[in-house]
């Protein structure tokens, strides 16, 4: 124990220490922390873009679809009319 005239005189060194080990072990554990959710937030962005791609493609491949039908359709209305008209 330090006695009245080195606690007004000096300062307790290895409490100090002790102080500044336990903040840069804080400190330490927080940059863990902040590092763990980086990761996390960028692995859910790589997976939404991954889904966002792949919601596009099947949009893209039932557009292709539809128009493929859709001029079908005209073709068969085409025929249909020409052929009504004709008679």
């Amino acid at each position: 124990m330090l006695n009245a005239k080195t606690r007004t005189i000096g300062v307790d060194v290895a409490t100090l220490d002790a102080q500044v080990a336990a903040k840069a072990a804080a400190d330490a554990a927080a940059v863990e922390v902040t590092r763990k959710e980086d990761e996390a937030l960028l692995a859910v962005d790589t997976h939404l873009k991954l889904v966002e791609l792949d919601r596009q493609r099947i949009h893209k491949e039932a557009s292709a679809g539809v128009s493929c039908c859709l001029i079908d359709v005209i073709k068969i209305i085409v025929i249909v009319v020409f052929s009504y008209t004709a008679t």
